[in-house]
């Protein structure tokens, strides 16, 4: 997740690699929650990494 600041408006937002966009996709639908499509992608990750529903793997430098 990288959290940047929007120029035009000052306000923070999270935003989320598109290979994370698309495992979220990818979901089940019988393993998504009632309201997983008003849920914020955010919100999702954390739910699908949580439940074991995908998998994210860290690397690059730090």
């Amino acid at each position: 997740m990288i959290i940047l600041t929007c120029p035009a408006c000052d306000e923070n937002g999270q935003f989320l690699h598109r290979s994370i966009i698309s495992q979220l996709d990818a979901v089940p639908e019988d393993a998504r929650p009632d309201r997983w499509g008003e849920m914020p992608r955010d919100e999702q990750l954390k739910y699908a990494l949580r439940e074991g529903l995908v998998e994210v793997s860290l690397t690059g430098p730090f």
